[in-house]
């Protein structure tokens, strides 16, 4: 009873608040963001279906705990399997289910790990918000117990980028380029994992007295030991919660498994006897309900039972609902699901311990790939369309890393590898087109019909495909805003573009290879946050002047006039379609306008300074003049990094 309540508790609390906000006037979506748990905790803290009724979409975050025997990152950002198959697949599965209106939503997860970061899109999570992305300093005092709390994010406080940095954009760099395909992308499936919370409320009660009661009851830890087999095997499967689903969504598969327990709603158990691709799994059948009272209504499924000796024949002469063993050889569910008309593995690799998954949206295929083995894989994969055919990747890949590739018309148009220099180049190679890179993670993400490239490295990229690269101008783009001019060799179908990460010049964002013409989607979404971002750092450089027409520094009303301008400019533009030189026309010229004014502003500082040393002016006329001063060249050197040295 103290269970159910506590659930109860927990859900019209969600619920109140929920109710709250929208009588308050909010209309956008409100998600509900599950906490990290032990995996095999998870669903013993709270009512998960009860949850995503109440908020309407649940999310969740990823920090792993309680991981043992990691096998892959440290220093809190690490991995067992077991949490790999929780947070790579077991959540966004059942997120999935639960919340069908709305993405898989990982509402936190840390970028210090690329592996740790790209581990929920093996499962089919469909959007990340990396937390925190931007650190302060010094820290808000009311937001962190600690002096400094936001060491892990990509940002830091001057605008300089951390190596996590380059984890998340190789990421976000090719989902922005597969854009809604992405996200409306279909994970295929012929098994679905059955999952109840509702035995869980009475697993913990382990007396004898009580035994034919919890009988089989850790139903989310069975279930999660079930999913890890199906993924050390290369099955791919669905997540479904019994207890909500409706029959046809249970009979959607070719095989429904279900980890038994002798508690089970009396609902559930009526849903699951009409259920003809239903398969038990355990030692006990469903004895009582969610009242405890006596409901046997799947006990018809005792004969016969099919133990890990069965034959095939067996099976084909079996009921439709069968009761298997936990431990059940993966083989028997294969042929199972084989044997009903669906496909077991729809990727695989030619290793033991390469993990491939695959979706498929209207235009484009999205293969996920993970080497969970320490030393770098070199082979192929397999990955069926979605019409069932079977086409082949060959990949190489470091240790310990995640890569994502995307097809069209069966090449290879964009990947996402991580990596670092010291493992040596990653590649893909598909029918007639190709990618490779000798420096660290890295991605090429289609543009129409251009191409975008970011690494966080400097090294050499060689690409190849088909249509050839005839009508493609090539640049580089700098985190700071500016367009520079290279070169690249070209031969045939073949491409070969030195990728310069950092240089005297600035830091890389990326090298961009574009046709003539207005800058297309995604380019000129970024480009439209850089002119308007940089556009609210210039208005905001310098305070407007006192309304009585007296100022200490004349020369801050003079840049703060000029600096509006500017912004006017840069918006202007931002409003309209540009191309790319367009765009580095109008930055160039934003940044020659502004010499003059940080000039001045710095000369004035350096007469302020001289008066406060010659006392001329006490320090506490200087303070307020000298501040103002610093702090308008440090923020149009946030709009653009040019004046970082000075």
């Amino acid at each position: 009873m103290l269970e159910t309540f506590t659930d109860q508790w927990y859900a019209q609390a969600l619920v109140a608040v929920v109710d709250m906000l929208r009588a308050a006037g909010w209309q956008a979506p409100i998600f509900h963001d599950l906490l990290a748990a032990p995996w095999h905790r998870c669903g013993t803290i709270v009512d998960l279906s009860a949850m995503a009724r109440a908020a309407g979409w649940l999310g969740f975050n990823v920090y792993a705990e309680d991981v043992a025997a990691p096998f892959v990152g440290g220093e809190g950002y690490s991995l067992s399997f077991e949490e790999y198959v929780h947070y790579g697949f077991w959540r966004p599965r059942l997120m999935a289910a639960l919340s069908r209106d709305y993405p898989v939503l990982v509402a936190e997860i840390s970028a210090a790990q690329d592996f740790y970061l790209a581990t929920p899109l093996m499962g089919g999570a469909q959007a990340i918000n990396v937390y925190v992305a931007a650190q302060a300093h010094p820290d808000n005092p009311m937001i962190g117990a600690l002096p400094r709390w936001a060491m892990e994010a990509p940002l830091q406080p001057n605008s300089s980028v951390r190596r996590r940095f380059w984890h998340a954009k190789t990421l976000f760099t090719l989902l922005s380029a597969a854009g809604p395909d992405f996200t409306a992308a279909a994970c295929p499936a012929s098994v679905a994992i059955g999952y109840s919370h509702l035995p869980e409320r009475v697993a913990q009660h382990t007396s004898e007295t009580l035994h034919a009661i919890t009988a089989g009851c850790a139903t989310g830890r069975r279930a999660q030991a079930l999913a890890q087999r199906l993924v050390r095997a290369g099955i791919a499967f669905h997540v479904v919660d019994v207890d909500i689903a409706t029959q046809e969504d249970l009979t959607a598969y070719p095989l429904l498994l279900v980890p038994s327990a002798a508690l089970m709603a009396r609902a559930t158990q009526h849903k699951l006897a009409g259920c003809s691709n239903l398969a038990l799994m355990g030692h006990v059948l469903p004895t009582f309900d969610e009242h405890l009272a006596p409901c046997d209504l799947l006990h018809f499924i005792h004969a016969p039972t099919l133990g890990d000796h069965a034959q095939p024949a067996d099976m084909e002469e079996s009921p439709a609902l069968l009761l298997l063993p936990d431990d059940v050889e993966i083989e028997r569910i294969v042929q199972l699901i084989e044997r009903r008309g669906g496909y077991a593995r729809h990727g695989w690799a030619d290793a033991r311990d390469v993990d491939v998954t695959v979706r498929h949206g209207h235009r484009l295929t999205i293969v996920c790939v993970a080497n969970r083995r320490p030393e770098p894989y070199r082979g192929a994969l397999t990955h069926r369309c979605a019409d069932g055919s079977l086409q082949h990747l060959h990949i190489g890949i470091g240790g310990l890393r995640i890569g994502l590739i995307i097809i069209s018309n069966d090449e290879v148009i964009g990947c996402a590898m991580g990596g670092d220099a010291a493992e040596g180049a990653w590649f893909v190679r598909g029918m007639h087109s190709s990618m490779m890179f000798s420096g660290s993670e890295g991605v090429v993400a289609p543009c129409g019909n251009g191409l975008r490239l970011s690494a966080a490295q400097s090294g050499r990229f060689q690409l190849r495909r088909p249509e050839g690269w005839n009508g493609l101008r090539p640049c580089r783009l700098l985190l700071s805003g500016d367009v520079l001019p290279v070169s690249v060799h070209i031969e045939g179908a073949h491409l070969t573009l030195p990728y310069v990460s950092e240089d005297e010049r600035g830091v890389t964002d990326s090298y961009l290879l574009l046709p003539e013409g207005p800058a297309t989607e995604p380019i000129r979404v970024d480009l439209y946050a850089l002119l308007r971002a940089r556009a609210q750092m210039l208005r905001t450089a310098i305070d407007p002047p006192p309304d009585d027409g007296t100022d200490p520094a004349p020369s801050l009303t003079d840049a703060f006039r000029l600096f509006a301008s500017i912004a006017d400019a840069l918006e202007a533009l931002a409003d309209h379609p540009f191309t790319l030189d367009t765009y580095a026309t109008a930055w160039q010229r934003a940044t020659v306008a502004c010499e003059p004014a940080v000039a001045a502003l710095a000369r004035e500082l350096a007469r302020a300074r001289s008066n406060r040393f010659t006392g001329a002016l006490s320090e506490a006329q200087d303070a307020a003049p000298e501040a103002r001063l610093c702090a308008a060249p440090e923020r149009v050197a946030r709009a653009s990094l040019r004046y970082e040295r000075e």
